[in-house]
Formats: C-alpha cells, sequence, structure tokens
C-alpha cells in the first residue's frame, strides 16, 4: 500500500527508501512524539546505527541477546565490535 501511494520506494529485496511524501509523515509523526514528550519532560536521544560493544556492555544488556536482534561487524585491524541496529 505504501508502495503504490508513493510513500516509500523498494532499493533492494527487504530494503527500503522514504520518497517525500515519507519523510514528511515520519516528520509529522516525530513532532506529534515530540509534543507529547516535553508535556512529560521526556528527554529526546538520537542514537548511531552502529554501536560498540563497550556501549551494550556498560547498559548491562547481555550480548547475546543483543546478537539476536544486531549484524556483528569486526573490523580485521582493530580489536573492537561493532553492532549494525
Amino acid at each position: 500500500m505504501m508502495l503504490e501511494q508513493g510513500v516509500i520506494r523498494a532499493t533492494s529485496t527487504g530494503l527500503y527508501t522514504l520518497l517525500p511524501l515519507g519523510m514528511r509523515a515520519l516528520n509529522k509523526l516525530e513532532n506529534i512524539v515530540d509534543r507529547y514528550m516535553q508535556k512529560v519532560g521526556a528527554q529526546k536521544i538520537l542514537l548511531p546505527t552502529l554501536t560498540s560493544d563497550q556501549l551494550w556492555e556498560q547498559s548491562g544488556m547481555d550480548l547475546r541477546i543483543v546478537l539476536q536482534y544486531t549484524m556483528l561487524i569486526t573490523f580485521r585491524l582493530e580489536t573492537m565490535h561493532f553492532h549494525l541496529i
């Protein structure tokens, strides 16, 4: 339905890009959520898509659970591991 209405476009199998109409809808939804968050005193944060193991360890999250929902990326020259969310 969103494809037919010009909200998104398939870029490859399982991946979609928001078109201008989709971005407009997303921005409107974000503004609504932001207003409600401000009313209750909540704060908004923006997390990067790529996060290190250190961040997940500090959060107390079990890395076995994290690995079920993320893709692990290992750089050969570094000892750091990153998760793509």
